[in-house]
């Protein structure tokens, strides 16, 4: 059961930056008078994005998994959302096979921030946990 909620916790977490991201694209789209885009392309956009937040969201439950080493599990967790996002990107434009260097570098760099900013939380998480047993 307690799996199940983790479950539909991160896929509504994923769902919810989904909508996010939507949302700045738009207000993007708006703000620099971009083209008008049809109701199916929105509609197709927004979908193939909350689908791969929600994948986002399952991936996460790697860390869950106590039987992998932290490093083993940072390796599955960014192949399996490199591999999402790369399929993803492309079934719904994002870009093209022969324009994915950049998207590639963007990934990476934002994979990396958020590591790092886990990574530091969770280090200071275990500093306060540490001062409060002296």
């Amino acid at each position: 059961m307690q799996l199940l909620w983790k479950v539909i916790r991160n896929s509504l977490i994923g769902f919810g930056m989904a909508a996010i991201s939507m949302l700045v694209f738009l207000l993007f789209s708006m703000h620099y008078q971009l083209e008008t885009l049809s109701t199916e392309y929105m509609l197709r956009q927004q979908i193939g994005s909350m689908v791969f937040g929600a994948f986002c969201g399952l991936t996460a439950l790697i860390y869950e998994l106590k039987m992998f080493i932290r490093l083993l599990q940072l390796m599955i967790h960014f192949i399996l959302l490199f591999t999402g996002y790369m399929v993803t990107g492309t079934i719904l434009g994002w870009f093209t096979l022969s324009t994915m260097i950049l998207p590639l570098f963007i990934f990476i760099f934002i994979y990396f921030c958020i590591w790092l900013s886990f990574y530091a939380y969770h280090k200071k998480l275990a500093k306060d946990l540490n001062e409060l047993t002296k």
